[in-house]
């Protein structure tokens, strides 16, 4: 319990991580993200009903801010991606994600792009040099209901970032990252983060 048991080694890749542009800690959230109110649809809702209903049905209802999910739970990226890494991750929800968040502002819709972080099922088993492992060797891939990217490794960060910053080209207002954490319970304090050497 609490692993897959294919064996897996240990070595890293060699990678250099970016080198981002430092904006500071400036609060820039606009006066419409401080006076949000609004809910979360899942990308499956949104590529059933279409963004132009969805935005129609949210005025009705008196509500200004939509949060889509972008990476998913399971760690789809769920729109077109230029991201390498990503690209072998996708599940395809939001076909044109530019349109889309203009569809909602032509509505008034404040957009918030949800980017569920380091717990990821799906990219682990793509790169498993970037997941948490387990196992008296770090052999296996930690799983209990859900696999985890290592917080350590700086791929992994700048993963992260580069969905971010992609997701900030289709227009969105605001990024939440979600999921900015270790697993938790009891397993967790058995597992093993690989690149926990490098800091």
């Amino acid at each position: 319990p609490g692993c897959v048991t294919k064996r897996l080694g240990t070595e890293l890749r060699p990678y250099t991580p970016e080198v981002y542009p430092d904006h500071g800690l400036a609060d820039t959230m606009t006066p419409a993200g401080r006076e949000a109110r609004g809910f979360y649809i899942t990308p499956m809702y949104l590529h059933g009903m279409g963004a132009k209903r969805t935005a129609e049905a949210m005025k009705r209802g008196k509500l200004n801010a939509v949060v889509i999910d972008m990476k998913d739970d399971l760690g789809n990226l769920v729109y077109p991606t230029k991201i390498s890494l990503g690209q072998q991750v996708t599940n395809l929800l939001i076909k044109d994600p530019a349109a889309m968040v203009k569809t909602f502002h032509e509505q008034g819709i404040y957009v918030i792009g949800r980017i569920v972080s380091f717990k990821d099922s799906r990219l682990p088993y793509v790169r498993p040099d970037l997941a948490v492992r387990i196992g008296a060797h770090a052999e296996r891939l930690y799983s209990v209901g859900e696999n985890w990217l290592d917080v350590y490794s700086p791929e992994v960060q700048d993963y992260l970032v580069d969905i971010a910053l992609e997701i900030q080209s289709f227009g969105f207002d605001e990024i939440q990252f979600d999921y900015i954490r270790f697993p938790r319970g009891y397993p967790s304090s058995h597992a093993t983060w690989i690149h926990a050497g490098d800091k």
